[in-house]
């Protein structure tokens, strides 16, 4: 069964900065230590997005949620096994200051299409597009009514697709409960 609920930017950004933590410490450099160390990094996400960086930038706070995310790609692609909230399209510019945005997302009973649906938002798609792929695929428009099999190969789909435009590395949560989100 699907549900719509309700999230804020500000919830997204929240569990962002739990995992952008995490990652710079298991790194052996922790942010508020050694902020100094990862400001090059950070700047080089952000002129990754496109943005003009000078003088803009003095520390993670100043990234946009779409900068956040591809700051946490860098460290999956680095092997380290974080799992970061999917961020709408709509909300990719918000940053920390903004006013909050309110945005609606779908929950399925399903975790398999659950992650289909977030793999498929954070590369910037629309919902409408991986039903298209799905019927595509297996001549079935919804993912829900897919078999075990076929979701399976949808999900690896999505994933090598995700991979190869660098949005990161998805693995099985294995975090304590406090790290997800």
């Amino acid at each position: 069964m699907t549900q719509v609920q309700h999230r804020k930017a500000s919830d997204i950004y929240k569990a962002q900065n739990t995992l952008i933590h995490k990652a710079f410490h298991d790194s052996g450099l922790p942010y508020t230590e050694n902020k100094e160390v990862w400001l090059s990094l950070i700047h080089e996400v952000a002129q990754g997005s496109g943005r003009k960086v000078q003088g803009e930038i003095n520390g993670i706070s100043d990234l946009t949620l779409g900068e956040r995310q591809r700051l946490i790609n860098h460290f999956q692609k680095k092997g380290m096994k974080i799992f970061s909230p999917s961020v709408p399209v709509n909300i990719r510019d918000w940053k920390k200051g903004d006013q909050d945005i309110e945005y609606e997302f779908r929950v399925e009973d399903d975790t398999q299409v659950r992650m289909a649906y977030a793999i498929w938002a954070e590369m910037g798609y629309q919902p409408k597009t991986l039903r298209g792929l799905c019927f595509k695929m297996f001549n079935k428009d919804d993912p829900r009514w897919l078999k075990d099999e076929e979701l399976r190969r949808l999900v690896i789909a999505v994933k090598r697709k995700a991979e190869s435009k660098g949005c990161g590395q998805y693995y099985r949560r294995s975090e304590p409960q406090s790290v997800r989100r």
